[in-house]
């Protein structure tokens, strides 16, 4: 019986030892040190995936940098990929209601993960 109870209550705190990737609701993350007021370039969004292939992860874990790389230069997922989309060009200076998730799928075959970042990006 103590052993049960030991290894649940292990189990139980080193569940509760993750970290997790993602916030939600800050009110700005700055890419420069730039404080004057921008113009307003919309809402913004990046996003880091991976793909998973027969149980096999292709590329390392999605991170929270290469979601805000991808949102700073307005360019999608593709990016962190190796992909060039030809984003618009122009690189934000600083994104307002930040907010960003965690998302994705696994068949057992194929999966996808996912760090999403969406905000009201400045010039």
């Amino acid at each position: 019986m103590f052993k049960k109870v030991l290894v649940v209550s292990l189990m139980l705190v080193l569940q509760s030892c993750a970290t997790y990737k993602y916030a939600q609701q800050m009110k700005m993350v700055s890419f420069d040190n730039d404080l004057t007021e921008g113009k307003s370039a919309g809402p913004v969004k990046g996003e880091d995936c991976t793909w998973m292939v027969l149980g096999y992860w292709l590329g390392g874990q999605p991170t929270v940098d290469k979601a805000f790389t991808n949102a700073m230069n307005q360019a999608g997922g593709m990016e962190s990929a190796g992909f060039g989309t030809g984003g618009r060009g122009q690189k934000l200076r600083y994104i307002n209601n930040v907010n960003t998730d965690s998302d994705g799928f696994n068949v057992g075959f194929l999966g996808k993960q996912c760090l999403t970042v969406n905000g009201l990006g400045y010039l």
